[in-house]
């Protein structure tokens, strides 16, 4: 009786030990098939993301805009561009460029765009794109990763190319001429701010020439003396329309681009009125000029407004502080002067 006792504990205990091993090697098994899983998920994602390879060339002349460049996207990929005038946003163009053999190139012309730099703006994103390629790219281009790739809430993953370039367009100016009393409406071929050229009053009697806007309303008196005259002018809001000239003998008017003031970077020269475009840093300017003790005056602009930095009839030379970002100088005399800057 007490050896079949002992024969059923045995027994008892060696099911008891092999149930343990079973349940080891059950556990050991759910653990590989886990990790077994999770490899396979990691290669189904590492599938899933298209890496981006993207680079471009923009290049800009007065008349032609050039996007090209290359890349490893899907060929029949559209990018989107997008080009405008930034004195004037009325004057834009847009338009989708598809990628084929690797590599994109799009020729736009804005030979009809007036003066001014253009922005030229470039984008690739998923949602454009045929089915086929959302599916490779996904709805969003959430597949797609690398350097170039942004991403945010509203446009997914994509890649934007925001630039502007200079121009060197200049409007052809345009000249009005008559004799004595006149007035005369005037096309102006560029917006904002414009130069005015004025000679007359060779015969040195009365000469004036006020500027009137769209509604009739006086937006300045561009010149009014007895001496002969040749100046250059600004109007610096470019709303003038029409002149009104009084005057005795001929006279000319040519409308002038800013972009064709004389520029000044160091130190310039000159007689009667000038309007001048600064390049370089400006932080102070040494003038001189008013020899004849007659009017005297030197206004500065910059982006926040202007500065008067002299204003007298008194022979002038001294030293004055300019703003940091001026880009024009306007100066109203009879007679030589000189402006020398410094930053």
């Amino acid at each position: 009786m007490l050896l079949q006792y002992f024969f059923t504990i045995v027994f008892f205990v060696s099911i008891g030990g092999g149930d343990a091993d079973l349940a080891t090697d059950e556990t050991e098994t759910d653990e590989e098939i886990t990790e077994e899983k999770e490899i396979e998920e990691d290669d189904e994602e590492d599938t899933d993301q298209f890496e981006v390879e993207f680079s471009e060339l923009i290049t800009v002349t007065d008349e032609l805009v050039t996007i090209e460049g290359s890349t490893n996207l899907e060929d029949g990929t559209i990018l989107q561009y997008e080009i405008e005038n930034i004195l004037n946003f009325e004057q834009w163009v847009d338009g989708e460029i598809e990628v084929n053999d690797g590599s994109f190139h799009e020729e736009v012309d804005i030979s009809d765009f007036g003066e001014g730099d253009v922005l030229v703006w470039l984008q690739l994103n998923g949602f454009s794109q045929s089915e086929e390629l959302q599916e490779i790219y996904g709805p969003m281009g959430e597949n797609l990763v690398g350097d170039r790739i942004e991403s945010s809430e509203h446009l997914g993953n994509y890649i934007t190319v925001d630039e502007i370039h200079e121009r060197d367009y200049v409007a052809e100016p345009v000249v009005y001429t008559g004799s004595g009393d006149d007035f005369i409406d005037i096309d102006v071929p560029f917006d904002g701010a414009f130069l005015l050229e004025i000679t007359g009053n060779s015969d040195g009697r009365h000469f004036a020439v006020e500027g009137f806007d769209a509604a009739d309303n006086r937006t300045h008196l561009f010149v009014n003396t007895t001496d002969p005259y040749s100046g250059v002018l600004l109007d610096p809001q470019g709303t003038t329309s029409s002149f009104e000239i009084s005057g005795s003998g001929s006279w000319e008017i040519t409308i002038r681009s800013l972009n064709s003031a004389r520029t000044v970077t160091d130190s310039i020269t000159g007689t009667g009125d000038e309007v001048l475009l600064v390049t370089g840093e400006t932080r102070r300017a040494k003038i001189e000029g008013n020899p004849n003790a007659r009017h005297f005056a030197v206004q500065a602009y910059h982006p926040n407004g202007g500065d008067l930095l002299v204003n007298t009839t008194d022979v002038y030379e001294g030293t004055v502080r300019m703003s940091p970002d001026t880009f024009l100088i306007e100066i109203t005399a009879v007679g030589s002067w000189s402006i020398e800057i410094e930053d």
